[in-house]
């Protein structure tokens, strides 16, 4: 009887809403469109603060997972807590770290710590937070990444990266947007 009930209720919704729900309901997957939610340049943003350190905007649809006070991560979809599995295509990340080191250092090894089949498609000298940084645009395949370092104090820096696939290449202006918003607190 339970499934008989069962497959009523089905058939209802499906002649209501259509397939694509019911499915939707039964499998958890959401259709491409709804997982590719774009973020515009007019996109409202919110600050995070990590107080004393530093303070960074991102999309007010986005979520924050901070996982120390020197690593934050910054996503247009929750991170699962287990990690594993390929970087789907609607997935944007971007790292937030203070890292120890200099600027200049940082930079001299980023050539000799590329990996495979990455290369730079661009490097710029801009300024962030009224501090010189560089901002550095690479290109792995699939994969894109913006990195952008700035001088946070004396030996240490802030280190912004965000990953992305090719489809997602619309929001570039988000995530440098997401970079130049970096404040030091300190």
């Amino acid at each position: 009887m339970k499934l008989n009930i069962k497959l009523i209720i089905l058939s209802l919704t499906i002649s209501l809403l259509g397939v694509a729900p019911v499915f939707n309901l039964t499998s958890g997957i959401l259709p491409v469109a709804a997982q590719n939610q774009p973020t515009s340049t007019n996109t409202k943003f919110k600050s995070f603060v990590e107080k004393g350190r530093y303070s960074i905007q991102y999309p007010q649809n986005w979520f924050i997972r901070r996982e120390s006070k020197d690593l934050l991560f910054i996503s247009n979809r929750k991170i699962p807590a287990v990690g594993g599995g390929a970087f789907p295509n609607y997935f944007i990340k971007t790292d937030v770290q203070i890292e120890n080191g200099s600027l200049q250092g940082k930079i001299s090894t980023l050539d000799s710590n590329r990996e495979p089949g990455e290369r730079l498609i661009k490097k710029q000298n801009i300024k962030v937070d009224g501090k010189n940084a560089v901002r550095f645009w690479y290109s792995g395949g699939e994969t894109e990444m913006i990195l952008t370092l700035l001088p946070y104090k004396q030996n240490q820096i802030g280190s912004l990266t965000s990953f992305y696939k090719v489809n997602n290449a619309k929001l570039v202006p988000t995530l440098e947007r997401i970079h130049s918003s970096f404040k030091s607190l300190k």
